[in-house]
């Protein structure tokens, strides 16, 4: 890898204040359906990036986040939804910039994450100080089929409960497998502690999610024995039968009496959704239906599976397959043991929510494609005498 210059600093610094401002998704109120303060900043920063641009990727990151982009457009041409289409050109270049930034191994885009997830946290957190202090705040869920009731569900300043405890479960593992993002072992408890709490009170399925991959990550690490790895293969296999009957099927859940759960025989929402999701796809299933066009009787399918074949064509959806699976390749290979369970836990959480909107998972795949880019690299020049390719240190 060439050296950094000034200006490729200065952009890689505008990606992490848009990664930092990340939560800031209700408040301040932005103009277009959508949009956020930190796209503000992320526009900045890609405009710089195309001033600025030396090299470009591996034919093979380049051609997906290119197809991705094209395929979206044209689907838009069919479809309509030219508004949304703003927000999947922005998914590609966060990407594309992601990549660029994790090949020169600045981890500054992973601090930034963790940054993003604590104040995630902290927004959460003071959510449910202010619902049993009996103050409301803007700061409890209102959306989906579990809402604050005499509980706090709590999303903190970001859309939903669901995505904020994925940007705080990213964070949370990212700092786990890799305390020196954080210096301080006060602030690191304090991160823990906050998004601990944070993914409590979001009762959203991302808390069984992050506890299996965390729990089978440390067993890898540690080498532990043979029947504990079978104990937690157990313990996974019924999580992931609990996480699919509440999904396929209409479950009463009070979360302040989980054990009275009651599963009744009927089609629960989100299969409901899934269902609706893939008659569209059957009758769209080159080009979709545009972006912005909601797949499941007006409203999103919350699987990003069936979102992106529906909604935007198969192009798109075959790009995206490709770039999470090539950077779960690369996280592992490389290794990057914090962003690699990131991804596994948003993949599993592909299962109940809108994943491939999410600007932090985009952030992931090119954090981890840009470490695999720079690790093939390294791995060639190291096999011809006499190179020394500058690399930036980590930062």
């Amino acid at each position: 890898m060439a050296s950094v210059t000034t200006s490729e600093r200065r952009t890689t610094l505008l990606i992490v204040i848009g990664t930092i401002l990340l939560p800031l998704q209700i408040w301040p109120v932005m103009p277009l359906p959508g949009m956020q303060l930190s796209d503000i900043v992320f526009a900045f920063a890609f405009a710089q990036f195309l001033i600025t641009r030396r090299e470009i990727p591996p034919a093979t990151v380049s051609i997906s986040i290119a197809a991705f982009a094209a395929g979206a457009a044209i689907s838009a041409v069919f479809g309509g939804g030219f508004i949304k289409l703003l927000g999947h050109f922005e998914l590609a270049a966060i990407g594309w910039m992601a990549v660029c930034a994790s090949a020169h191994g600045a981890r500054s885009l992973r601090r930034a994450l963790v940054i993003a997830a604590a104040l995630a946290a902290v927004a959460a957190v003071a959510g449910v100080v202010l619902f049993y202090a009996g103050i409301d705040s803007p700061l409890l869920n209102i959306y989906g089929d579990l809402v604050a009731d005499d509980y706090a569900r709590v999303r903190g300043t970001m859309v939903g409960a669901n995505m904020m405890a994925s940007v705080v479960a990213t964070g949370f593992l990212l700092l786990w497998f890799e305390t020196t993002l954080i210096p301080g072992i006060w602030a690191r408890r304090l991160i823990f502690t906050f998004g601990s709490v944070a993914l409590l009170f979001s009762f959203s399925r991302t808390i069984a999610a992050i506890a299996v991959v965390l729990a089978g990550a440390e067993l890898l690490r540690r080498g532990s024995p043979r029947w504990l790895r079978l104990a937690w293969a157990g313990a996974a296999l019924a999580t992931a039968v609990a996480l699919w009957v509440s999904m396929r099927y209409h479950v009463v859940l009070n979360p302040l009496a989980p054990w009275a759960v009651e599963v009744l025989d009927a089609d629960g929402p989100r299969f409901v959704l899934w269902r609706d999701g893939v008659a569209t796809l059957s009758e769209n299933p080159i080009f979709g239906i545009g972006p912005g066009n909601l797949v499941a009787n007006g409203r999103p399918a919350h699987n990003p599976w069936i979102n992106l074949w529906a909604g935007i064509g198969i192009v798109p959806l075959a790009a995206y397959a490709f770039l999470m699976s090539a950077a779960l390749v690369a996280a592992i290979r490389f290794p990057l043991a914090g962003v690699a369970c990131a991804l596994i836990v948003a993949l599993i959480d592909s299962l109940h929510t809108d994943m491939e909107d999410m600007r932090h998972v985009w952030l992931l795949i090119g954090i981890a494609l840009g470490a695999g880019w720079a690790g093939n690299r390294g791995a060639a020049n190291q096999q011809r005498p006499g190179t020394n390719p500058a690399r930036e240190p980590d930062g």
